[in-house]
């Protein structure tokens, strides 16, 4: 009877032995493999989320120089004629310079002549063309189409200077503006000033000119 209990807890241990190996071989086999492909599927995971996060990051600032690029374009080159813009420049310029304009007329061509004015000339501030490049048909239909869209403002001013330092004051002051503009021609005459002439009065005819792309078109 003792030896028969004694073979049945052989027995019960070598069933539990050999239990234990094969959950220890299930796990090694089985459970091991899918916790290491977790893992790394979770690595692959967190890395693809470090490069969205990255990508946005990288588009945010994009859209934000673009934006800001924008921003700086349309108040070079404004996309409607903003006259009012133009006027408050000028009377800043006026002030500024103790100058007083006294009369003011706009020209407003529709279209520039291709032979007349390139883009380039107009970024550069100048209509003198120095170098002319091959360019693709596609390349200049968009020239083209951008010329169409360019239009210009002509700005004829009468203006009065204390004297001839305050009148180039008011000319770079104009040179000087955010927004494209050009000094087409300057006439003036010195009126003498016989107790002090150094101090002439400057009476000035400006002509000006200022872009902007028709957007509409």
């Amino acid at each position: 009877m003792t030896n028969f209990i004694e073979e049945k807890k052989k027995l019960v241990i070598l069933i539990l032995v050999i239990m234990f190996l094969l959950i220890g071989l299930f796990y090694v086999n089985k459970v091991m493999p899918i916790k290491k492909e977790a893992a790394h599927a979770r690595r692959d995971l967190e890395t693809i989320e470090e490069d969205i996060d990255i990508l946005e990051t990288q588009m945010k600032t994009e859209d934000e120089e673009q934006a800001d690029n924008d921003f700086q374009l349309e108040r070079k080159m404004p996309t409607s004629r903003k006259l009012d813009d133009v006027l408050l420049s000028l009377k800043k310029i006026e002030t500024d310079s103790s100058s007083q304009i006294t009369t003011m007329s706009f020209i407003e061509n529709s279209e520039l002549l291709e032979n007349e004015l390139s883009l380039s000339d107009v970024e550069n501030g100048t209509t003198n063309v120095t170098e002319t490049t091959d360019v693709g048909n596609e390349s200049q239909a968009n020239i083209q189409n951008s010329l169409q869209q360019l239009k210009l403002i002509t700005i004829n001013l009468s203006v009065t200077s204390p004297s001839f330092g305050q009148f180039q004051q008011f000319l770079q002051g104009i040179e000087q503006m955010e927004r494209i503009t050009k000094v087409d021609n300057v006439t003036f005459t010195t009126n003498s000033n016989e107790n002090n002439p150094k101090n002439q009065q400057i009476s000035t005819n400006i002509q000006i000119t200022t872009f902007y792309f028709d957007s509409s078109q």
